[in-house]
């Protein structure tokens, strides 16, 4: 599996376990001064997922709140028996 399809699956799942149950998040790439992608941005109505590759996580936030979620994608990975 690649590493961007399961933080994009974490993702879905996590947020749907926060509440927000968005189909399908609008993902958008966040682009350096280089023009290499730094991060990977998952919006939803209620809350914003971005995901940092080179930190190997996942933060999670709430819009208009305070709830601030960090995932250890390695991590994760390893719990479930994947390969990084």
């Amino acid at each position: 599996m690649l590493v961007e399809a399961f933080v994009e699956s974490i993702v879905k799942e996590t947020l749907t376990r926060m509440g927000d149950c968005a189909e399908e998040p609008v993902r958008k790439p966040v682009y350096g001064q280089s023009g290499r992608t730094i991060a990977v941005e998952f919006g939803t109505p209620h809350h914003t997922a971005v995901w940092l590759p080179h930190r190997d996580v996942v933060v999670f936030h709430q819009k208009n709140g305070r709830h601030v979620r960090i995932l250890d994608v390695g991590e994760t990975m390893r719990a479930r028996g994947i390969a990084a």
